[in-house]
């Protein structure tokens, strides 16, 4: 959670109210939740495992499957009006 935190810190702005973050496993989750709990309105993630995607539909997150035309053009399949303002990615150790 710590790594989480000291992300919000470094990416979180008062501007910030979109954000789109590779990964949902539970660092990307639980990044998501961190960035909902600092007033970001839209979040959503792209991954490519459905099952992932669809655990963060279920907290009321957006998503995308990796590759999908809706990512490339941001259409209506995400949740926001235009295109993220910040992108997260989450790299292993």
């Amino acid at each position: 959670m710590g790594c989480v935190l000291n992300g919000v810190d470094a990416v979180h702005a008062a501007w910030m109210d979109e954000a789109l973050i590779f990964g949902a496993g539970l660092m990307g989750l639980l990044m998501g939740m961190a960035l909902k709990a600092e007033g970001v309105a839209n979040v959503a993630f792209v991954d490519i495992a459905e099952s992932r995607l669809e655990l963060a539909s279920s907290f009321g997150f957006g998503a995308v499957p990796a590759g999908s035309d809706a990512l490339e053009s941001g259409t209506t399949v995400l949740i926001w009006r235009l295109r993220p303002q910040v992108c997260l990615q989450w790299h292993p150790a």
